[in-house]
């Protein structure tokens, strides 16, 4: 029976789990919300009556929290929040603080350290876009989200998304689909807070059990998307990579289809022409 792409997805994800790669982190900065609303709105608000500066988000609980009526501990408790739930702040009081919000209503403030930001990696539709540079096929390429993946032993999930290719090269047109995935929680690699995305080849001709995956990083915090290898050399281009910005998830998902684009070198179109239609 042959494998499909969420089996190779699952087998990168606990492979850099092994690795301790993904190991979440207690508090990080918000460089915009998984919806790209309002980053630039920086004027403070008034949140049931506690002055606040916008800073919308989306968090994961890692431990049963309280909900404050005031951005303090003694304050009154108004709610609670359980681990693993899901939570949307809309901005950050005074001190370690989150204004929170629940079925879209004021809700109270929730101390921040105790929570793990994430992305939401939906696509509401896919998106597209082409390739071109000197010496390489010319490409356009299509990324379909195709749901969600739970990461073992990790609070937050796993984007998947289909990344479908159409390329000419030497003659050839290469069409092909590559399994892409996201993490949607923080990572710390390098003291850096990143979501790893991964795109991996599981159609070459030798095995399909063989799969080639390039990866890149998203520091959102900085607005940018970073290359960090491919996992066979043989494959690998020796180029130096660019960073692309990244202001929201879809720059963040193009930036990731682009570098690895950039990545590939020669063998890895040859090795998909000899699987070409």
């Amino acid at each position: 029976m042959a494998l499909g792409p969420r089996f190779f997805r699952a087998v990168a994800v606990a492979w850099v789990l092994a690795l301790g790669l993904l190991l979440p982190l207690g508090n990080g900065a918000v460089g915009q919300s998984s919806n790209g609303a309002n980053k630039g709105e920086t004027a403070p608000k008034t949140f049931l009556g506690t002055k606040i500066k916008p800073k919308p988000g989306i968090y994961v609980v890692t431990k049963d929290v309280n909900v404050r009526a005031k951005p303090e501990t003694k304050s009154k408790r108004v709610g609670r929040f359980r681990k693993g739930e899901r939570i949307t702040t809309v901005g950050k009081a005074t001190g370690a603080w989150v204004a929170v919000q629940k079925d879209g209503k004021d809700y109270g403030f929730v101390y921040e350290p105790i929570l793990l930001e994430i992305i939401d990696g939906t696509l509401g539709k896919p998106q597209s876009g082409s390739l071109k540079e000197k010496g390489r096929p010319d490409c356009g390429y299509s990324i379909q989200y195709e749901g969600k993946s739970e990461a073992e032993g990790q609070l937050f999930k796993v984007a998947d998304y289909a990344v479908d290719w159409d390329c000419k090269w030497k003659g050839k047109v290469l069409q092909f689909v590559t399994p892409m995935f996201m993490t949607e929680g923080a990572s710390t690699i390098a003291k850096k807070q990143v979501h790893q995305i991964t795109v991996d080849i599981i159609s070459f001709e030798a095995s399909m059990e063989e799969v080639v995956s390039t990866t890149v990083l998203y520091e959102r915090t900085k607005s940018r998307v970073v290359f960090d290898g491919v996992s066979e050399d043989r494959f690998a281009r020796k180029a130096k990579f660019d960073e692309f910005k990244a202001d929201k998830l879809t720059d963040a998902l193009d930036a990731a289809v682009w570098l690895t684009y950039r990545a590939w070198n020669d063998a890895v179109w040859n090795e998909l022409a000899k699987v070409a239609n």
